[in-house]
C-alpha cells in the first residue's frame, strides 16, 4: 500500500507538471547548423571514444573549465560524433560529466552533486549543466531504491527515490532545451521512475526522434520503457519498433532500427526467446548485418550465429562460424544454457563436419569464380577471424566484391580503412609502473594514453603509483590531468595511500623512501590533492534525509 501511494503522488505529480504543458523553450535553429564551424584543429580536442570522452568531461569539469565542457558538448553534438559501438558520444560525455553509477558509493555521488552544483552557480548559467545533474540524480535516486523488486525497497528508500527524482524533474523543467538530445535522453530515463503517463511518453520520444532520427538511444531507451516489465502492455514494444521502422527513411536505416529495438528488448526478455516475443529472424539478420559493416562487433557475431543455430539455419550458422574469432572461440556455456548442445556440436553441424580450414577452402573456390556474396563473406570471416594477421587479404576480397557492385563490401572497406587509419592508443599498465618505467609511461602519455585509466579493477594509475612511491610517474600522471581525488575501491585518496597502510597493511616508509614519500605528498597537494576525510568533511551535509 504504501508504495502504491508513493508512486500515485509521483504520477499526480508528472501530470501536474508534465514538460508538454510548460513555457515553449527556444527553438533549435542551432541544433546541426553551426557543424560547419568546427574545424579539424578543434576536433583534435575531444577523443572520439566513449573512455576518451568520459575521460575529458570528468577532468574539465574537476579543474572547472566550464567554457570548454561548453565547447565540447556542442562539438559532440554538432558533429553527431559516434564511438565504435555506433553510440553517441555525447552521452558518455554527459556520464563522464556525473562520473557515478546506480553501484557507485554515497561519497562518491556526494563529490558528483557538489562538482555540478559549482558549475549550476557558476556565471556560465548553463542548461546543459543542470541537465547532467538530473541524469546524475536519477542514478542517486536507483542508489537508494535498488534493483530488486518493490516489495524489497524500504520505506526510507522509497522517499529518497522519489525525492530524487522530483528534484532532477524540476531541473528538467528548468533546462529544456531542443538543441541538447540529451534533455530527451535524460527525461526518457527518468520517465520509469516517475511512472510518465504513457500519452506524454510517447509524445516525448515522438518530439525526439523527429528532431534526432539518428540518436539511436532514443529508440533503446523506449524500447525498455515499453517492456511488460515497466509500463509496456504484452506486444507494446513490438509495435512500436514496427511503427518506428515503418517510418523510416531507407531500407538500411529500417532494418538497423528492427535490430536495434529488437535487441535491447532480447537482452532482458532472453535471446533464446525471439520466436515468443515476435521477433523475425531473417529481419534481425539483416539489420544487425547492416549496422555492422560500419560498427564490426564480435560480439554480434556470436550472437547471430546463437540464433542461427536455435533457428536451425545451417547456412547462417555456416557464416557466422567461420567468423568466429581464432584467438576468443564461442563459449559453449551459452549453446548449452539455450540449446542443451555443445557449442562444438553445433560447429560441426553447420560446417558440416568440416575444420575451419576446410570449409573457408570451399568459401575461397567460390570468391576466385567471381562470386560477390561469396568474396564479401571471405573478407569479412577473414577479418573476424584474425584481422590483425589477414586485413590486408580480407580487404582484396572485398574490394572483389565492391568492384561488382555489393553494397556492404563498399561500406566496410570505407569502415576498414578508417580503422587502419586510427591511431593506435597505447594504454598503461600496472607493471610500468611498478617497474618503475618512467620513459614507457612518458611515451604513452605522449601518445595520447589515459592518465586516468584503471590500472586494476577499482585502482587508478594514481593510486598505483603512489602505492609503489614511484615519484617520476605520480609527476608524470599529475601533469597529464590525472584527477587527484579519485577514490580506489576502499574509498580512499591517492593522499591517503601515500599517508597510511595500504590494503597489506604496509607503511608508506616500507614501500617508498621518506624523500620519496614527502616530495610525493607536495606534488598531490599543489595539484588539490586531499585525503578521503578532508574530502568528505566538505561535502554539503542535509539534514532532510539520510543516505
Amino acid at each position: 500500500m504504501r508504495y502504491l501511494l508513493i508512486i500515485s503522488s509521483i504520477f499526480l505529480f508528472w501530470f501536474l507538471n508534465s514538460p508538454s504543458v510548460q513555457a515553449i523553450p527556444e527553438t533549435p535553429s542551432a541544433k546541426i547548423a553551426d557543424a560547419g564551424k568546427i574545424t579539424s584543429a578543434t576536433s583534435k580536442k575531444f577523443p572520439d571514444d566513449a573512455s576518451g570522452s568520459k575521460s575529458l568531461a570528468s577532468k574539465l569539469l574537476r579543474m572547472e573549465k566550464y567554457k570548454e565542457i561548453e565547447e565540447a558538448i556542442h562539438y559532440y553534438i554538432s558533429t553527431t560524433s559516434r564511438n565504435i559501438n555506433g553510440e553517441w558520444n555525447v552521452v558518455y560525455f554527459f556520464k563522464g560529466l556525473t562520473n557515478v553509477s546506480s553501484k557507485s558509493s554515497i561519497e562518491k555521488f556526494k563529490q558528483s552533486e557538489s562538482r555540478l552544483d559549482a558549475w549550476i552557480g557558476s556565471e556560465t548559467k548553463s542548461k546543459h549543466a543542470k541537465i547532467a545533474k538530473a541524469l546524475m540524480l536519477d542514478a542517486y535516486a536507483w542508489k537508494a531504491r535498488g534493483g530488486g523488486y518493490s516489495n524489497t525497497v524500504s520505506k526510507e528508500g522509497w522517499a529518497l527515490f522519489r525525492n530524487r527524482l522530483l528534484e532532477a524533474n524540476e531541473l528538467l523543467k528548468e533546462s529544456r532545451s531542443l538543441s541538447n538530445p540529451m534533455w530527451f535522453y535524460v527525461q526518457q530515463k527518468m520517465a520509469t521512475g516517475l511512472s510518465m503517463p504513457k500519452s506524454d511518453y510517447y509524445a516525448l520520444i515522438q518530439e525526439a526522434a523527429k528532431l534526432y532520427p539518428d540518436f539511436d538511444q532514443i529508440y533503446t531507451t523506449a524500447a525498455w520503457f515499453l517492456l511488460p516489465r515497466w509500463h509496456g502492455e504484452v506486444g507494446e514494444w513490438q509495435r512500436y519498433r514496427d511503427e518506428v521502422v515503418s517510418n523510416a527513411v531507407n531500407d538500411s536505416r529500417k532494418d538497423e532500427l528492427y535490430f536495434l529495438i529488437s535487441r535491447t528488448a532480447l537482452r532482458f526478455e532472453g535471446i533464446s526467446k525471439f520466436k515468443e516475443q515476435n521477433v523475425n529472424w531473417k529481419k534481425y539478420q539483416s539489420g544487425s548485418e547492416a549496422r555492422d559493416v560500419s560498427f564490426p562487433s564480435q560480439l554480434s557475431q556470436f550472437q547471430l550465429c546463437l540464433m542461427a543455430s536455435i533457428s536451425n539455419d545451417r547456412n547462417s550458422a555456416k557464416r557466422y562460424f567461420l567468423r568466429e574469432p581464432e584467438s576468443r572461440t564461442y563459449k559453449s556455456s551459452s549453446w548449452e544454457k539455450y540449446t542443451f548442445k555443445s557449442v562444438d556440436q553445433w560447429r560441426s553441424w553447420a560446417l558440416e563436419g568440416k575444420s575451419w580450414t576446410e570449409a573457408k577452402e570451399d568459401l575461397l573456390s567460390l570468391a576466385k569464380k567471381g562470386l560477390s556474396a561469396s568474396q564479401y563473406e571471405l573478407g569479412t570471416a577473414l577479418f573476424y577471424r584474425n584481422k590483425s594477421k589477414n586485413m590486408e587479404e580480407a580487404l582484396a576480397w572485398l574490394r572483389k566484391a565492391a568492384d561488382q557492385g555489393h553494397l556492404l563490401a563498399k561500406l566496410r572497406i570505407e569502415t576498414f580503412n578508417g580503422l587502419t587509419k586510427m591511431p593506435f592508443v597505447p594504454v598503461i599498465s600496472g607493471w610500468d609502473i611498478t617497474s618503475g618505467n618512467m620513459n614507457l609511461v612518458k611515451s604513452k602519455l605522449k601518445a595520447g594514453g589515459d592518465p586516468n585509466v584503471m590500472v586494476f579493477p577499482h585502482v587508478s594509475a594514481l593510486h598505483w603509483a603512489c602505492d609503489k612511491g614511484q615519484l617520476e610517474i605520480v609527476w608524470l600522471l599529475l601533469t597529464s590531468g590525472a584527477e587527484p581525488n579519485k577514490l580506489n575501491g576502499g574509498n580512499l585518496t591517492p593522499l591517503d595511500l601515500v599517508l597510511n597502510p595500504n590494503k597489506q597493511g604496509l607503511s608508506p616508509l616500507q614501500r617508498m623512501s621518506a624523500k620519496s614519500q614527502n616530495e610525493i605528498k607536495k606534488l598531490l597537494e599543489l595539484h588539490s590533492g586531499k585525503r578521503s576525510v578532508e574530502l568528505r568533511s566538505k561535502l554539503p551535509k542535509k539534514s532532510s534525509s539520510k543516505d
